[in-house]
């Protein structure tokens, strides 16, 4: 297809030659013409019998309105689309050890600009240059000053503001973990309100997105800081009003952003939990006539934006914490979730499932400003692109009106460089083992905690079917594996997930089948499995390491790598010390085997049989031993 622009400057032409490769499209001379207006609102595609009329308003809309031109150039049918939301946004988690490098981020901008994503955010902590502190993401693969200025700049060209997210209270473990920030540490990881120290810091990380930025929004964080006030600061000042300390300390931050003339947002969890002393939802769940205290109202600055989170709620319990962000003074932003945050595998399905829930009650609770957070917890196990088609959902619902999955599965080769959206979708079948039905499945995930869990001492082993899960994971790797042929680009998601389910093939069961064996006193199933199984099962985990590495490093900075690859290191030894545990009982060196006798039980705690043996354990620690790791 060749589009010759019309009334277009050299600027967003060499924009458009930068997407046209994945819209499908060649800018040429001799293209049908298309002539470009700017002015109204929304954007517009018209069939003339000259050619194309194309009319956007702000500038992301023009590279939206290409892509309806491939999508409908052969129909020839006009399109006329004004977005729902007024703010589209996507967060990347790039703080949980896979920092996105620059090439990724000028990728996803592409691909959210065909979409029409108006902004984007990185959720850095401490992965960010500032002067005068060293430890400030050292040795975290932190973003220079220079990158943070291209990363912006690039996605100006697009339309695609690039928004700094930073947090300024809490959830700085890598930062106070460093001696040289003991002092402004209140408690774990909250910094310590009223001391100036902590200002001084908080400041350094403002001149410095001042410097890189040029968006003049700014996500503070401000989430999750259950015990401020409770460690040094109570030492030394003694219990005080939390919602007064807060408030005391947004004043501070929010002096800080005005003198770098940013305007702010901020979760807005901490001001729920003050006003009613319990969980995030609680007035949603428990007291449907809840109305937010005038105090908490009053403590949040008024030119803050407020951000409800919500990641796993339906329609009833969504809207009515809406309803209770709307009686705030301040603009309300809605957050959903693209899951992948619960392993190696994303959780698409689910997410979807649930953000078409979520949207609705947020169109009907006038909530205009939306954006989906893409999460990397425990690690960032699972790769930044692998929910592209979570995030055409939340497009396509503001854009177009609809976000069901045969719309999404026309428009979404047309942003990704001809990729299937059904086969994304099979990227998260490693979790859907018999009895673990999509999309209600939420966010079990037994690719991660049967990949992990110790043959020896087996956490999960009455959370598997011996029988049918091998043969699951096998059937699932062939179909990643033909997936991976028909989306060269992404192939590397698909290859890597693949390799996952071979090793799942003969590991998830592996355990069990040990067990019994050596309680039945089946010696012969015991040797095949330590000299048959355990090799072929270290081969193809040594394959996953290596199809790992490349699927990281086709994304994000090494560093970080190094912790994916010390679990995979400690998989593999406790493999092989199964194998010479079960040599040296069939030798006669050991007499018995400790680990195999003591009973199994349920890892979550349920009594009853015969229910869905799935369960949910989204970190590694506690999968890989009921023995303590990180607490001794």
């Amino acid at each position: 297809m060749k589009l010759h622009f019309i009334n277009l400057s050299d600027e967003l032409l060499s924009a458009l030659a930068e997407v046209a490769p994945l819209a499908g499209f060649e800018i040429a001379a001799d293209g049908t013409p298309v002539t470009v207006e700017k002015g109204g609102e929304g954007l517009s595609v018209t069939y003339t019998a000259d050619g194309i009329t194309l009319r956007y308003s702000q500038r992301v809309e023009l590279f939206r309105a290409v892509s309806r031109i491939v999508d409908t150039f052969d129909s020839k049918e006009n399109v006329s689309e004004n977005p729902v939301y007024e703010d589209l946004c996507v967060m990347y988690d790039v703080a949980r050890n896979a920092v996105m490098t620059v090439d990724t981020f000028k990728k996803c901008v592409r691909h959210l600009a065909l979409m029409g994503y108006n902004s984007v955010q990185l959720y850095a902590e401490d992965v960010f240059e500032i002067d005068g502190y060293p430890y400030f993401g050292y040795l975290r693969g932190k973003y220079t000053k220079a990158e943070m200025k291209e990363m912006a700049a690039y996605g100006d060209k697009f339309g695609v503001e690039l928004t700094p997210c930073i947090q300024v209270l809490a959830h700085l473990w890598n930062v106070t973990r460093w001696a040289a920030f003991g002092k402004i540490t209140d408690y774990d990881d909250i910094l310590l309100i009223d001391e100036p120290e902590t200002y001084n810091l908080i400041e350094a990380m403002f001149k410095s997105l001042a410097e890189c930025f040029t968006s003049r929004r700014v996500n503070i964080g401000f989430d999750e800081a259950w015990m401020v006030g409770y460690g040094r600061y109570k030492q030394q000042h003694g219990l005080v009003d939390r919602v007064e300390l807060l408030g005391r300390h947004m004043e501070k931050v929010n002096a800080i952003c005005k003198k770098y003339g940013f305007t702010p947002m901020m979760w807005s969890d901490m001001h729920f939990c003050s006003a009613f002393e319990h969980d995030y939802y609680y007035a949603a769940e428990q007291m449907t006539d809840a109305h937010m205290p005038q105090n908490v109202i009053d403590s949040v600055p008024e030119n803050m934006e407020l951000i409800y989170w919500d990641y796993g709620n339906f329609y009833k319990i969504t809207s009515e914490m809406c309803r209770l962000h709307n009686e705030f003074r301040n603009p309300v932003w809605f957050a959903g979730g693209a899951t992948k945050w619960a392993g190696y595998v994303p959780m698409n399905l689910f997410s979807q499932w649930v953000s078409r829930d979520q949207l609705r009650a947020c169109r009907d609770n006038g909530i205009r400003k939306i954006m989906v957070t893409v999460w990397g917890s425990n690690g960032s196990e699972c790769a930044f692109m692998s929910v592209l088609n979570t995030l055409l959902v939340f497009a396509e619902d503001c854009y177009a009106g609809r976000n069901d999955d045969e719309w999404c599965a026309t428009r979404f080769p047309t942003c990704t460089g001809g990729a299937s959206y059904d086969d994304f979708q099979l990227l998260d079948y490693p979790n859907f083992t018999p009895g673990n039905k999509a999309p209600g499945c939420g966010s079990r995930n037994p690719s991660k905690y049967l990949l992990h869990q110790d043959v020896l001492v087996g956490l999960f082993d009455k959370h598997l079917d011996p029988e049918t899960f091998p043969p699951y994971f096998a059937e699932t790797a062939v179909k990643l594996r033909e997936a991976a042929t028909r989306n060269p680009a992404f192939a590397y998601l698909f290859e890597m997930e693949a390799a996952l389910c071979e090793v799942l093939e003969l590991k998830a069961a592996m355990g069990v089948n040990l067990t019994a064996a050596y309680k039945a006193g089946d010696k012969a199933t015991m040797a095949d499995i330590a000299d048959r199984i355990i090799p072929e099962t270290l081969a193809r985990l040594e394959k996953l390491i290596y199809t790992y590495r490349n699927y990281w490093l086709t994304e994000s900075k090494p560093i970080g790598l190094e912790i994916i690859e010390i679990r995979f290191g400690g998989l593999e030894r406790r493999i092989k010390t199964a194998a010479d545990r079960v040599h040296d009982y069939l030798a006669g060196r050991v007499d018995s085997l400790p680990e195999l006798e003591e009973e199994r039980l349920f890892y979550d705690g349920r009594n009853e049989e015969g229910r869905n043996l799935h369960t949910s354990v989204d970190k590694w620690h506690p999968i890989i031993s009921a023995c303590p790791i990180d607490r001794i």
